[in-house]
């Protein structure tokens, strides 16, 4: 084994020993083409977990694909999408939906649920000091949380009372 190969063993090695056991990754792929005039993107699950060596860091099967593909003259980061479906996957409560996702629509309510999660800063050069406090931050994010879970719950209340009234079912 050649240095460079003993350097990259030690780092894998470091890297495996954080990673859960059973976990297993999804690969990103994207990219500007010049035969697309618009962009394409396939977002797979695969039945199980297949082995990968040579495109992933580490030895880890791989489960999810996610491929991005679009003309070299489109305004899109292609990049930047490439991170923020990365950052989804890290996301818990994502993640555990796109194991279970049988259509588009639930991977979809599963990205507004993670943006509604989620704060914001706009790009630029922030002062610690200029930014709210962690636990206002969370105090803040538990606030339209609980909004939300209200505003949900008033609207399926006429929906469940006109239920009940269809079955003759009157409660005062």
């Amino acid at each position: 084994m050649s240095s460079n190969e003993d350097l990259k063993k030690g780092h894998n090695d470091y890297i495996l020993k954080r990673i859960p056991a059973g976990a297993e990754a999804i690969v990103v792929l994207v990219g500007a083409v010049d035969f697309l005039d618009q962009p394409t993107i396939a977002f797979v699950r695969l039945a199980e977990g297949v082995l990968m060596p040579s495109i992933t860091e580490v030895t880890i099967p791989v489960r999810f694909m996610f491929t991005l593909l679009g003309p070299r003259n489109a305004d899109l980061d292609y990049h930047e999408i490439g991170r923020s479906i990365s950052t989804l996957m890290a996301n818990t409560t994502f993640h555990k939906v796109a194991y279970k996702a049988n259509e588009r629509r639930e991977l979809l309510s599963a990205i507004n649920e993670f943006l509604d999660d989620s704060i914001v800063l706009p790009p630029g050069n922030w002062e610690r000091q200029a930014l709210l406090p962690f636990d206002e931050l969370k105090a803040k994010s538990e606030a339209i949380r609980k909004r939300k879970a209200k505003a949900l719950e008033e609207k399926s209340k006429p929906e469940q009372d006109e239920a009940a009234a269809k079955k003759g079912n009157f409660s005062n």
